[in-house]
């Protein structure tokens, strides 16, 4: 077990109450190099023996609720897609830093509103996410983590990205959102086999569930697991066929570490557990503590 700073819920400020320090995500990148976010951000480079609380400055207003949407690291590098000030319509910024250190900065000038992010190796993806009040998705994509391009992402009709996952710095998944429904969200999946230059469409996803991430394992693209809310499910052939591997209310974390070996929390009833794959998503067993 680690050690965990001190986080509280709310924290005074100004006026009122907020949650500029509030975490619900975690991310290491090694045995010694960790953080804990969202919206607050603290970093640990000995293990989790010691965190520190890690400001971003820049126009983010943590009084208001700016700060940490999601991250992600690889190759030595780790990223923050930032919500500066979520209450006044401020579009989602991408932070960096070395793994090793507390050293971030902003990447370029990109925005993006509801950001979904993604990383393989040192290429990396940054994208408009679904519900967005822009009327077309432009993806940013890097091969080396310095030079940033923008491309056209093709979600069909009035569709939006909902989630990004790579297998390699080449070949990546999207998923797409359409409409929703009581327990049932339209869903189409794209894939890539050049960084996200040009993606063609697979076919549509199971509508089961609300909204959904995906994931899949490393050099493994056509391997894919979805998480919408309520179920989980699972392709073998890149999204032509679908098969429900389980029921769930609310699933997160959900990455693979391994070309087989992969993790997601299943949250029902007020509960967590902690379930684990090993081979590559097929079926999922529970993790005891």
């Amino acid at each position: 077990y680690l050690k965990a700073p001190d986080v509280r819920l709310f924290n005074i400020a100004g006026n009122g109450l907020t949650q500029a320090s509030r975490v619900s995500g975690v991310v290491f990148t090694s045995r010694r190099n960790g953080w804990l976010y969202g919206p607050g951000l603290y970093a640990t480079h000995d293990g989790g023996a010691h965190w520190r609380r890690i400001p971003l400055g820049g126009d983010i207003v943590p009084s208001l609720g700016g700060g940490v949407v999601t991250m992600a690291a690889s190759s030595g590098t780790a990223y923050a897609v930032v919500s500066p000030d979520p209450f006044h319509g401020k579009r989602d910024e991408l932070y960096r830093s070395p793994a090793g250190r507390n050293a971030w900065t902003r990447v370029g000038r990109m925005t993006a509103e509801l950001a979904t992010f993604a990383v393989s190796g040192r290429a990396a993806w940054f994208a408009t996410g679904a519900g967005s009040s822009l009327s077309a998705t432009h993806l940013w994509a890097t091969a080396d983590g310095v030079h940033w391009h923008r491309y056209p992402l093709g979600c069909p009709g009035s569709y939006g990205l909902q989630s990004i996952a790579a297998a390699s710095t080449s070949h990546v998944v999207f998923l797409c959102t359409g409409e929703s429904s009581i327990a049932n969200t339209a869903k189409e999946v794209l894939r890539s086999v050049n960084g996200g230059k040009t993606e063609h469409l697979i076919g549509p996803a199971p509508t089961g569930g609300i909204g959904g991430v995906i994931a899949v394992p490393p050099h493994r693209s056509k391997v894919i697991t979805l998480a919408p809310e309520y179920f989980l499910y699972h392709s073998a052939d890149g999204g032509k066929t679908w098969k429900q591997v389980l029921p769930g209310t609310a699933w997160n974390s959900l990455s693979y570490v391994s070309r087989t070996v992969g993790w997601v929390v299943l949250s029902s009833g007020g509960h967590g557990q902690l379930l684990r794959t090993t081979d590559a998503g097929r079926t999922w067993h529970r993790v005891a503590f």
